[in-house]
C-alpha cells in the first residue's frame, strides 16, 4: 500500500515540477498557490496535496506556465520535459 502525501515543502514542490523554489514562492505571493505557514522558522511553509492538485489544474486549466509572467515572456519561455509533462504545453 502506498502512503499518500498529504504535504509538501517548497523545496519538495520545486523539484516535484522542475521548477526552483523562487517560482513556487512568487506563484504563493499571486495568490495562485495556497501555502500553510508552521511555526516562525524558515522551512515552515507547507503546501497541502489538495492545493497542489488544484493549482496544478488551474496552470492546465489557463494554459499558462505556473507563475504569471508577461505574455512576451510566456511566448519565449522554453518548458522543460517535465514541467510539459505536468502542464500540458
Amino acid at each position: 500500500m502506498v502512503a499518500v502525501r498529504q504535504w509538501w515543502s517548497v523545496k519538495e514542490l520545486a523539484e516535484h515540477y522542475g521548477l526552483s523554489s523562487r517560482m513556487i514562492y512568487d506563484a504563493i505571493s499571486a495568490g495562485d498557490l495556497v501555502a500553510h505557514r508552521f511555526g516562525r522558522r524558515q522551512g515552515g511553509m507547507r503546501i497541502a496535496e489538495e492545493d497542489r492538485r488544484s493549482w496544478e489544474q488551474q496552470c492546465k486549466d489557463t494554459e499558462r506556465v505556473p507563475v504569471s509572467l508577461p505574455s512576451n515572456l510566456q511566448d519565449r519561455l522554453v518548458m522543460s520535459e517535465l514541467v510539459q509533462k505536468h502542464f500540458g504545453r
